[in-house]
């Protein structure tokens, strides 16, 4: 499948190498930088707007995958090395960028950590991956179907601890 990439300035470009690429073969993701001209601090508990310098155009589907209501989305999340160094992560993981945005992306970082930490101009903040998403429409209905099931309505810690 192939993502169109525009970057958004000369500084972008400079920062990606004029390119957007996976590091290793069949990673899932591709690493996304903080496209900002000077340092940028986030404090212990804070979060950022960090813009990553491009924009992106998702492509559309096949008629025969769209019938069934299949599309794309892209999906900003943390990179697992960035956490577990720093504490740092995505706020909203995984953040959706729908296929009909058209502006910048960016990611929404917070510091989970109990240290300030400096963003530096390029440095890798998140990722990006490209995901099939299901467009569907949701119908008001008196009752949900009776589904017989183990779980029930128990929700948040129905499966214990142990």
């Amino acid at each position: 499948m192939q993502v169109d990439l525009q970057f958004v300035s000369s500084l972008a470009a400079h920062l990606y190498g004029g390119k957007l690429e996976r590091k290793h073969e069949r990673d899932a993701g591709v690493d996304v930088r903080a496209c900002i001209e000077s340092t940028m601090t986030v404090p212990p508990g804070g979060r950022a707007k960090v813009p990553t310098g491009i924009k992106i155009a998702l492509p559309f589907l096949p008629a025969d995958l769209q019938a069934l209501g299949l599309e794309v989305e892209a999906q900003i999340r943390p990179r697992s090395g960035y956490f577990n160094d720093f504490g740092i992560s995505v706020g909203n993981a995984p953040g959706t960028v729908d296929a009909s945005y058209t502006g910048e992306v960016c990611a929404l970082i917070e510091n989970r950590s109990n240290a300030a930490h400096v963003i530096t101009p390029g440095e890798r903040i998140a990722q990006l991956v490209v995901a099939p998403v299901f467009n569907c429409s949701f119908r008001p209905v008196e009752h949900l179907p009776t589904v017989a099931t183990t779980r029930g309505d128990n929700g948040f810690g129905s499966t214990g601890t142990a």
